[in-house]
C-alpha cells in the first residue's frame, strides 16, 4: 500500500480513463487538437465512437483511424472502439439486411381463441392467429404481409379456462397433431376452454435490422461487420495501441421501446428466441415444454406452475445470451491480445428484464473483461437518493444511489476474469450545468461504491454548443471549466491508482434479484442495499450463479463452514430480500452449508422451485433465519462492519479495501450537513 501511495503522489500510477471521443468527420487538425487536450488532463487512451460518423466503415473511417492510431502511438495513448455505427450495439453497421437477412431477429408471440361448451368436432383456424393483436386503429399502418406469411406455429394448445382469466396449465391438450392446411379440426371435452397459438416470427418484435442477440450466427455477424474489419486494418496494433473494443448498452430487443417495465409475465410482449430454444426448453421442462409457453404471458391455477415456465425459460435466453453474445464476442477479444468491455441498461431494476434490458445482469456481463454500468441523464445526483425524479424518464433515487455502483462493483470483485475492475460511462446528458464540482461528487458517489475505471461522457469536437447529451469537456476551446476538469481527471486517476490491485474488504453479501422477480413477488433488493449502506455496512450482490457453481467464481466454503469465499472475497453472512419463492439451487447451497449465515428479510420463501421439471418444486423447509428489514442494520453491523461512526449519518458511505492493507474510502454524500463525531476503525492499525 504504501508504494501504490507513494506512485501516486509521485504521479507514476496508471491510466484508469478512456473518455469517448465522438467522431463526426472533422478534419485531422481537429481531431490532433483534441487528442492534445485530452492527454493534457493526464488521460492515456480513449475509446472512439463511431456513432455519429457520416463514414462508418467507409474511406473516411479508415483516413481517420489511421490518423488516430498513428497519433495514439507517438503519444503512448491506448485506444477502444465502441462497436457499432450507433447505439444500441447490435446494428452491426446494416449487415443483418443488407447480407444476412436470415440471420434476423427471432420471435414468439401468440394470440387466443376461447371455445365455450366444447362437445362436439370443431374447425378452429389458426394461421390467422399468427399476426400481432390489433384495433381499427392499426388499420392504415402498413404491414408486412409477405414476412408475415412465413409465420409458423411453435405450440396449439387447449387450456380450461378459470376465473381471473387464469389456465389450468396441468389439463393442457396438445392440438399441434391435428393442425393441417391452416386449422385445427377436433373435439374438445365439455366446458369452457382457450386455445393458445404460440408462433413464431420476425415481424413482431424489435427492429428488425438487428442481429438476434441470443443466436450464435446471428452475433457473428457484428463480428464480421466491426470486429474483424478493424482486425484487417490493425491487428498489429491489437493488444499494443489498440487494447479493445466497448458495448453500448445490447439488449434483448424484444420490443421497440425503453419502457423499463419488460418483465416476464407481467408485459404482453412478443419474446426472444432462436433454433435453440425448443431443445434447452425440453431439456428443462420436458417433452411438454412447447405446450406450457402459454404460462410465459398468463397465470395459472397453482402459481407454481407459472413460476417455473418463467424461471427455465429466463433461465435459457439469458445463457443463450451469456454464451452466444457476450462469450463470444468476448473470446474473439481474448484471442487477438485485446479486451471487451462496455455496459448494459441497468435502469429502474431494467437488469434483470426483456426488451432493452439484457435479462440478467451478471450474466450480461459474463463475457466481458470489466463489469460495466453507466450514469448519464441526471440519473444519481447530490440529494437524490430517496427520490423518483424526472430525466429521460422518471429515475428512480434508491436503484441508482444503493443499487448500480454496487451491482456493477459487485461483478468486477466476483469474477476473476475481472480483475477486480468495474468502469462507468459517467456524466453525459446532465447537461451544461453539471460542472466540475458536481462531477466530482458523482464520481466520488462511484468510487466509493466500487468502481475504479471511468468512461467520461464526453469529449465532442463538434461547432460548439454541440445539442447532443452536454457537457462537452473541451467543446473546442469554449468550456470555462476544462483546466479544472483535467485536475479531475489525475484526481480520479491517482484515486483509481489507490482502488486497484487489491481486493474487496466486505464482509456482507445480498442475493441478486433475477430469479425472484422472473418468478412472483418479491422484495427489491436496493431495500436492503439502502439499510447496509446507510450504516456503513459494505456488501456485494451475489448471483445465485455463483452458489451454484463455485468453482468459476474461485468459491470455496471455510472449514467450519461460517465463511464463504469467492474470488478471495470472504463473506460472513447473506441477507435474502423476501421472494415469493427461490430457486433450487439457492436452497441447496443453503441445506449442504447449514452454519453459514443466511438471513431472509421479512419473512421466508412460500416455495422452492427448480427450472428441471425432474427435479420438481414444493415447499420451502425452514433454514436460516427471518429478520425485519429495520433489524438488518444492527444485525449487519453485528455480523459485518469494519467501521462504525459515533451517531447515525445515513450520508456517510463507506468502501472497504485491502491492499497490503487496509484502505477505507469515507464519502459524505449529503447535501448540506457535516459529519462531525468520531470513526471506530476495527483492528489495531
Amino acid at each position: 500500500m504504501i508504494k501504490s501511495l507513494q506512485n501516486v503522489l509521485e504521479n507514476k500510477g496508471g491510466n484508469y480513463i478512456f473518455p469517448f471521443l465522438w467522431m463526426k468527420g472533422e478534419s485531422q487538425e481537429v481531431i490532433g487538437e483534441e487528442l492534445d487536450r485530452i492527454y493534457d488532463c493526464g488521460i492515456r487512451a480513449v475509446c472512439i465512437e463511431s456513432r455519429p460518423h457520416p463514414d462508418f466503415l467507409g474511406e473516411g473511417w479508415w483516413k481517420d483511424m489511421d490518423f488516430i492510431v498513428a497519433k495514439a502511438k507517438e503519444k503512448n495513448m491506448k485506444l477502444w472502439l465502441l462497436d457499432d455505427a450507433h447505439f444500441p450495439t447490435g446494428y452491426a453497421n446494416h449487415l443483418i439486411p443488407e447480407k444476412y437477412p436470415e440471420r434476423r431477429k427471432v420471435y414468439i408471440n401468440y394470440n387466443v381463441q376461447d371455445v365455450w361448451g366444447a362437445r362436439t368436432e370443431m374447425t378452429m383456424p389458426i394461421d390467422c392467429m399468427m399476426k400481432p393483436r390489433t384495433t381499427w386503429l392499426d388499420l392504415d399502418k402498413p404491414a408486412d404481409l409477405e414476412e408475415r406469411s412465413k409465420n409458423k406455429p411453435v405450440s396449439i394448445a387447449a387450456f380450461p379456462l378459470a376465473e381471473d382469466r387464469k389456465i389450468d396449465l396441468s389439463q393442457g391438450i396438445d392440438l399441434m397433431p391435428y393442425y393441417e392446411n391452416g386449422q385445427v379440426k377436433t373435439k374438445l371435452p365439455e366446458g369452457n376452454w382457450r386455445i393458445f397459438t404460440v408462433y413464431q416470427t420476425r415481424t413482431d418484435g424489435g427492429n428488425p435490422d438487428y442481429i438476434n442477440i441470443i443466436d450464435r450466427d446471428s452475433v457473428a455477424v457484428l463480428l464480421e461487420a466491426v470486429y474483424e474489419s478493424h482486425y484487417q486494418h490493425y491487428k498489429e496494433e491489437f493488444g499494443t495501441v489498440f487494447a479493445g473494443f466497448f458495448s453500448d448498452e445490447p439488449g434483448m430487443g424484444n420490443v421497440q421501446d425503453f419502457l423499463m417495465n419488460d418483465t416476464i409475465g407481467k408485459k404482453q410482449m412478443p419474446l426472444p428466441w432462436n433454433g435453440d430454444v425448443p431443445r434447452l426448453l425440453k431439456e428443462r421442462l420436458g417433452e411438454k415444454a412447447l405446450l406450457k409457453l402459454a404460462a410465459l404471458w398468463t397465470d395459472t391455477l397453482d402459481p407454481l406452475d407459472a413460476a417455473q415456465v418463467r424461471l427455465a425459460y429466463m433461465d435459457v435466453v439469458t445463457s443463450l445470451y451469456a454464451e452466444n453474445f457476450c462469450g463470444q464476442i468476448g473470446q474473439w477479444c481474448e484471442e487477438r491480445g485485446v479486451e471487451y468491455v462496455g455496459h448494459v441498461i441497468e435502469d429502474n431494476g431494467e437488469h434483470a428484464r426483456l426488451g432493452c434490458g439484457a435479462g440478467h445482469f451478471f450474466r450480461a456481463m459474463s463475457g466481458q473483461h470489466m463489469a460495466g454500468i453507466d450514469s448519464i441523464g441526471a440519473q444519481i445526483i447530490p440529494g437524490g437518493a430517496d427520490v423518483s425524479h424526472m430525466g429521460f424518464s422518471e429515475i428512480s433515487g434508491k436503484f441508482f444511489h444503493y443499487v448500480l455502483g454496487k451491482m456493477g462493483a459487485s461483478a468486477g470483485h466476483l469474477d476473476p476474469k475481472k480483475k477486480g475492475r468495474t468502469l462507468c460511462e459517467a456524466c453525459g446528458a446532465y447537461g451544461w450545468k453539471f460542472g466540475v464540482r458536481d462531477m466530482k461528487w458523482l464520481l466520488d458517489h462511484l468510487m466509493a461504491q466500487g468502481v475504479n475505471y471511468f468512461v467520461p461522457h464526453a469529449f465532442s469536437m463538434a461547432e460548439y454548443p454541440d445539442p447532443d447529451c452536454p457537457p462537452h469537456f473541451y467543446a473546442r476551446g469554449n468550456n470555462p471549466q476544462y483546466r479544472h476538469f483535467a485536475e479531475l481527471m489525475k484526481y480520479t486517476n491517482r484515486m483509481c491508482e489507490v482502488l486497484n490491485g487489491g481486493k474487496h474488504g466486505a464482509r456482507a453479501a445480498v442475493l441478486y434479484q433475477a430469479e425472484a422477480e422472473w418468478m412472483g413477488d418479491y422484495m427489491d433488493m436496493a431495500d436492503a442495499a439502502k439499510v447496509l449502506s446507510n450504516n456503513q455496512v459494505d456488501f456485494d450482490f451475489i448471483p445465485i450463479d455463483a452458489l451454484e457453481n463455485m468453482e468459476e467464481f474461485n468459491g470455496n466454503m471455510s472449514l467450519d463452514g461460517k465463511t464463504l469465499s469467492l474470488n478471495g472475497q470472504s463473506f460472513m453472512v447473506l441477507f435474502v430480500p423476501y421472494s415469493q419463492y427461490i430457486p433450487k439451487a439457492l436452497d441447496d447451497f443453503i441445506k449442504e452449508n447449514p452454519d453459514f449465515d443466511v438471513c431472509f428479510i421479512e419473512g421466508y420463501p412460500k416455495a422452492v422451485i427448480s427450472p428441471y421439471e425432474k427435479e420438481g418444486t414444493g415447499a420451502f423447509i425452514k433454514k436460516g433465519k427471518v429478520i425485519s428489514i429495520t433489524d438488518m442494520a444492527s444485525y449487519g453491523k453485528e455480523k459485518a462492519a469494519s467501521i462504525t461512526l459515533e451517531k447515525d449519518f445515513p450520508s456517510m458511505l463507506v468502501y472497504d479495501y485491502e491492499k497490503n492493507g487496509k484502505i477505507y474510502m469515507l464519502f459524505n454524500s449529503d447535501m448540506y450537513q457535516a459529519y462531525e463525531g468520531d470513526v471506530f476503525v476495527e483492528g489495531e492499525k
